[in-house]
């Protein structure tokens, strides 16, 4: 019934959300048992009839296939949905957006969002910032909202994907700014993007000690956090003092961006389970690894990110006059299933192969050359004793 019920839960939910009356659902009062018992063998009953044996767990395949085969979206990269209008009126009339200034989010929206915040409630122009050093670390990166990711978790990844650039100078984040770009939209969906983008930043700024300095938000077709990120340097950390007989540490296995593009095009080889593995790599931050390693007298720190481990390693080995040996075995992937690295790639691979290719020196049918030109997002960081 939970099946069946789903439907219409579905349905119910978004005409609560638009004040309207709700669907009905009422279960039928009798339906069919089928229980597997053992192998190729089940029960079943119906009413008052009773049975078991090979036909019935016959049956039970056939009836639990052409179910499952409802749910199949293979070799499709997009799925049909449904678009609800959560606004209180439809209006099919198709919209000019400006695309300069007005693009951003109304000001209702903002002044909303703001009101639960501690900083910044007067929408001042800028925001002063007191720095003990006269140096200090800054980055910026700019993200862009991956699909079915819920934006919560995509504040939080986009913050620490952003934290990794700090981290590998020797620093502790400080403060930051924000720009959200939100999908075009009004009121409910307009204020839970630009809340739930913010919900997950905040989180992970908290955890630094890090306030929001300032802050922008816009309305596009591409929702996408950009973050400019300022730090305090803790630690000496260059690439050029690597050193002969160094070991090298990665912080977190490797895999986002192949695993994510198999994700994206719904392939049958990423279960759900695998996602969630991928998810909490996506959201575990490096920053204890990067405080064990200075620790421990590390002056060499680097993030594997978009241009992969081949690149961001070859940086080092090139400001060092160095070369690097890596020994690849499957404990370097988050997920091992080589078919899934056999078959997809990030739409970042080919460039970052053939910008690093020259200097790797791999058989070319080792089974895990694919990985070193996988593009990261929030991946490891590259420590060097």
């Amino acid at each position: 019934m939970a099946v069946r019920q789903g439907e219409v839960l579905k349905e119910n939910l978004f005409l609560f959300l638009l004040k309207k009356p709700l669907k009905k659902f009422k279960p039928q009062n009798n339906w069919l048992y089928l229980i597997g018992t053992h192998k190729n063998s089940a029960v079943l009953n119906y009413f008052n009839f009773s049975f078991s044996g090979n036909w019935c767990w016959q049956l039970k395949e056939i009836i639990d296939l052409n179910f499952m085969r409802k749910f199949s979206f293979s070799e499709q990269n997009d799925m049909n949905k449904k678009i609800y209008n959560l606004n209180n009126f439809k209006d099919d009339t198709p919209k000019m957006y400006c695309q300069g200034c007005g693009s951003k989010v109304s000001k209702n929206t903002l002044i909303n969002f703001l009101s639960n915040q501690n900083n910044n409630k007067e929408l001042s122009d800028s925001t002063e910032i007191k720095f003990e050093q006269n140096a200090v670390l800054q980055t910026i990166d700019h993200i862009k909202l991956f699909k079915s990711i819920n934006p919560y978790d995509f504040g939080i990844i986009s913050y620490l994907h952003s934290q990794n650039d700090i981290l590998s100078a020797g620093g502790s984040v400080h403060s930051l700014s924000v720009s959200i770009g939100v999908p075009f939209s009004e009121n409910l969906v307009e204020s839970f993007y630009l809340e739930y983008f913010m919900r997950g930043i905040q989180i992970e700024a908290s955890k630094d000690d890090a306030y929001l300095a300032a802050g922008h938000s816009y309305q596009t077709e591409e929702p996408a956090v950009t973050i400019t990120m300022n730090g305090s340097i803790k630690q000496k950390s260059k690439k050029y003092l690597a050193n002969e007989g160094n070991l090298i540490y990665l912080s977190k296995p490797l895999g986002t961006g192949y695993l994510l593009a198999a994700y994206f095009q719904n392939s049958q080889l990423l279960s759900i389970s695998d996602f969630e593995k991928l998810l909490r790599y996506l959201k575990t931050s490096n920053d204890s690894a990067a405080k064990s390693g200075f620790s421990y007298g590390s002056q060499l720190m680097t993030d594997i990110s978009g241009f992969g481990l081949a690149s961001h390693l070859g940086d080092i080995c090139q400001s060092s006059n160095l070369s690097a040996q890596i020994n690849l075995k499957n404990e370097i992937l988050i997920n091992n299933k080589l078919e899934i690295l056999k078959n997809y790639e990030s739409s970042g691979y080919k460039n970052n192969h053939l910008s690093s290719f020259d200097s790797i020196d791999i058989k070319e049918n080792h089974p895990l050359i694919k990985i070193i030109f996988d593009p990261q997002t929030n991946g490891p960081t590259i420590n060097g004793y």
